[in-house]
């Protein structure tokens, strides 16, 4: 006969109970609490998060408004994420959207993103007035591809994480005022896809992380950034773009540039390099740069605190461009090439007419992403003659682990050529004795030692030749 074990678990305090329950997904959790009568109840305590639910339907929405939030008896949600796509079909709950958010706005989340797509704008054309006046909202993330009706308004004063998409048609104030709000703004990202004329204004002392990418544009675009303390600045605009910056960004130590060459009414290059020449100015002292060619094909910056340079190539002509940039960058120390382009055939590299010598650089790693990886022979010359120019290089890495696509089709016969170029890549050998050498692959990863000729192969797939 069995004998019925004691359940030694429920006997614990409520508050252990309660942690325990804490570290489950939300389901299980719920799940949980019906297995006794003393576990029944315990979740309602929790601070929940249904930042990993994606609500796209009204009973889905519904059900855990009614049978989660309101049951929950010290209203705290770590993080909560909505998709108002699906509710233009459902027109007749247009009177119940306000009392929805109204309650999610007395249960003090901290995390809160809402997808509001354009036809939204129909039947329900501004944002839930909770959002802008949340004391516990740290964190908040907008979606929409139209313009919205803000209340007049502002109270965030907590939030220090800020991410907006939207469609831009005019000057829009509202970016600038909403900046202004949020006096402990740490984080900021705007994204917009289409628009003519805007004036964005980033106002905010606090600020220290800040991403802009602006996509296609027809006409000129200018971003006024007031930030003395950022300290990280990411940018993916169009080659129309005009920076201001009212004070120096003293703080500045990071920074990612990508200039999109779009159609605007400045196109030739001299032009490009004056209207960016402010951005280029304000990020001179980075320590780390991340710029893709078109940023750095006009430019006479001098970076003299760079030490990590990171360039996203587009085709093998963009080489000799960036051996000219070096020049810019007197203290740099690592460089990174990623080739990350589908499909791009790197096949003709036009090198310098002779070596190049770089007397500070002590590290070179190459990045092959996308369809690239089906020609990765092709990349033997450049590595040849990087080796053999940069006498004080001490590691070099050759990193095509995130290429190549799924395992599909013949793995085998993949590993055997990955193994093959490996070997072919251990045949170029470097100026400098001192340099140790690494090749990362999806199926090999093989080092070798400085000084030594005879690499050791690790990994998932080791050949047997």
């Amino acid at each position: 006969m069995a004998v019925e074990a004691k359940d030694r678990l429920s006997s614990l305090p409520d508050d252990i109970l309660i942690t325990i329950l804490s570290r489950l997904p939300l389901p299980c959790t719920i799940v949980t609490g019906f297995l006794s009568t003393r576990w029944r109840g315990l979740w309602t305590n929790l601070t929940i998060n249904l930042e990993d639910y994606t609500f796209e339907n009204i009973p889905e929405f519904l059900t855990v408004l009614d049978n989660i939030i309101v049951q929950i008896k010290s209203p705290k949600i770590e993080g909560f994420s909505v998709d108002l796509g699906h509710l233009i079909w459902h027109s007749h709950w247009k009177p119940s959207i306000d009392s929805w958010f109204d309650q999610l706005g007395g249960c003090n989340i901290r995390k809160f993103k809402v997808i509001w797509p354009s036809l939204m704008r129909q039947i329900f054309p501004k944002l839930p007035e909770f959002i802008f006046q949340s004391q516990s909202l740290v964190s908040l993330e907008l979606n929409s591809k139209f313009d919205w009706r803000l209340p007049d308004r502002f109270d965030a004063l907590n939030l220090k994480n800020l991410s907006i998409t939207f469609r831009v048609t005019g000057y829009h104030e509202w970016v600038g005022k909403l900046i202004r709000a949020c006096p402990l703004l740490e984080e900021l990202s705007l994204t917009s896809d289409w628009g003519h004329d805007i004036y964005i204004e980033c106002l905010n002392p606090n600020l220290r992380r800040s991403i802009k990418n602006i996509g296609f544009r027809r006409d000129d675009l200018k971003i006024v950034i007031n930030s003395p303390n950022i300290k990280y600045l990411a940018v993916r605009v169009p080659n129309c773009v005009t920076f201001s910056f009212v004070e120096d960004p003293v703080m500045l130590r990071e920074a990612k540039i990508e200039i999109l060459r779009q159609l605007c009414a400045i196109t030739r290059a001299d032009d490009e390099n004056r209207l960016l020449s402010e951005l280029y100015g304000a990020i001179s002292n980075v320590v780390i740069l991340s710029l893709d060619v078109f940023a750095l094909r006009n430019t006479s910056t001098v970076f003299r605190y760079a030490t990590r340079l990171t360039v996203d190539m587009k085709t093998s002509n963009d080489i000799q461009t960036v051996f000219n940039f070096l020049d810019f960058c007197p203290s740099l120390d690592v460089l990174t090439l990623r080739f990350c382009h589908t499909g791009r055939v790197y096949n003709k590299w036009i090198l310098l007419p002779k070596p190049y010598k770089a007397n500070t650089l002590r590290g070179v790693n190459i990045e092959i992403y996308g369809d690239t990886y089906c020609k990765p022979v092709n990349f033997l010359e450049l590595i040849e003659y990087l080796l053999s120019n940069f006498v004080d290089l001490a590691h070099f890495t050759y990193n095509l682990a995130n290429c190549g696509g799924r395992d599909t089709g013949n793995v085998k016969l993949k590993q055997t050529r990955e193994f093959q170029l490996c070997r072919l890549l251990y045949r170029c050998q470097p100026a400098s004795t001192g340099c140790e050498a690494e090749f990362i692959g999806k199926y090999v990863k093989m080092s070798r030692k400085a000084g030594s000729t005879v690499p050791i192969a690790y990994g998932k797939f080791i050949p047997d030749h």
